[in-house]
């Protein structure tokens, strides 16, 4: 299975797929994992961005939990951004 598939290990539990964790070629994707700070500034602008667009939109009328929940993530990820990385 993992001549074909490489993405399922050799040791292990066949039915469980693992993504490669280092830059490697393989016929699937090469994946470079980016770092905690990297990370944590996507996964902000996305929040912000999904908190931002919930407020413009009926959507936060429509789902106020919904956006409290945006919101909520949003800051919770800039805190640990702020706490990790720094401003």
């Amino acid at each position: 299975m993992s001549v074909q598939y490489p993405w399922y290990g050799e040791f292990g539990n066949e039915f469980l797929p693992t993504l490669p964790t280092e830059k490697r070629p393989n016929p699937v994707a090469m994946i470079e994992l980016p770092d905690k700070c990297t990370f944590l500034r996507i996964a902000l602008g996305t929040a912000v961005l999904a908190a931002s667009t919930m407020k413009a939109t009926p959507l936060g009328k429509k789902f106020p939990l919904y956006s409290a929940a945006a919101d909520w993530i949003a800051l919770s990820l800039g805190t640990a951004k702020i706490w990790y990385c720094g401003f």
